[in-house]
């Protein structure tokens, strides 16, 4: 980290922190999903979610 110059180094503050994070994993979910490693949930599966989320 020394040896990278401090204008090249992107700095977050808390407020947009979050919002950036969000972006990336966004940003890998998308890239997962297009190579066929992830898929959207099917109308089953988020049943079977919501069933579990009811129960407690």
């Amino acid at each position: 980290m020394k040896a990278i110059p401090k204008e090249m180094l992107r700095v977050f503050d808390t407020e947009n922190l979050l919002f950036v994070l969000r972006e990336i994993d966004a940003l890998i979910n998308q890239f997962n999903i297009a190579r066929g490693v992830l898929h959207p949930m099917r109308i089953a599966e988020i049943g079977a979610v919501t069933k579990d989320e009811d129960r407690f």
